[in-house]
């Protein structure tokens, strides 16, 4: 229904994991019914003992903007 051009999804990790306290964030330029895993990017393992949050969610920020300018994630725009 809303058609974004961005989207930024954050997953947490499944309980029971070593990183259960670990989450990932999801992006992708204009996903539709027909996107598939190669079409989105991921910066993974924010938690204490990885990627701290607050550097997680400025990476992600800029990542997002380079998506945006780039009209492609994923696959696509490692290839720009």
């Amino acid at each position: 229904i809303l058609e974004p051009d961005v989207v930024v999804e954050l997953i947490g990790e499944r309980p029971g994991l070593v990183t259960a306290k670990s989450m990932s964030c999801y992006m992708c330029w204009r996903p539709r019914h027909s996107t598939v895993e190669s079409d989105r990017s991921v910066i993974s393992n924010i938690h204490d003992g990885g990627t701290p949050a607050a550097e997680a969610g400025a990476s992600a920020a800029a990542f997002a903007k380079r998506i945006f300018d780039n009209q492609a994630s994923g696959t696509k725009l490692s290839a720009k």
